[in-house]
């Protein structure tokens, strides 16, 4: 089965994090991840703020955004996902972009990966879609 997994954990595969460790069991895992497509602007863009601020990064930035798309089994159109996403952000008042990952995890009926912590407490209370969303926390721990 895939995981759809968000930029908040794709981008610990790159910059070291407190979540870095955490994030990296999951591809030791060799699980199917899957993302939007939106993925690759959301990631240019952290990488960009990365790089602004620790400019001795740029390098290693580069390289995660030139090698992102070797993590996914499966980049997704965002087109097709973008009614149900704007459903969900209306519905849990929370930023489309991340409802994006949450709706494609509810069409492929999967589970999202996630170290947002505000939409896991938004997501907690929502009748559809709390079944689909994981919430990775720094040790490494998965919660539902």
């Amino acid at each position: 089965m895939p995981v759809v997994i968000d930029a908040s954990v794709a981008f610990h595969w790159t910059v070291r994090t407190q979540y870095s460790v955490a994030a990296n069991r999951l591809i030791a895992a060799k699980l199917d991840f899957i993302a939007p497509d939106l993925i690759f602007p959301e990631m240019a863009n952290a990488f960009h703020r990365v790089a602004r601020v620790s400019p001795d990064l740029t390098p290693i930035v580069a390289d995660g955004l030139q090698l992102l798309p070797r993590w996914f089994h499966e980049i997704v159109p965002s087109a097709s996902l973008r009614m149900r996403a704007l459903a969900l952000a209306r519905s849990l008042q929370h930023s489309v972009y991340d409802c994006f990952y949450l709706a494609l995890a509810m069409e492929r009926e999967t589970r999202m990966v996630t170290t947002d912590e505000r939409l896991v407490r938004k997501v907690a209370t929502h009748a559809e879609a709390k079944h689909n969303l994981l919430h990775l926390d720094h040790a490494g721990t998965l919660f539902s």
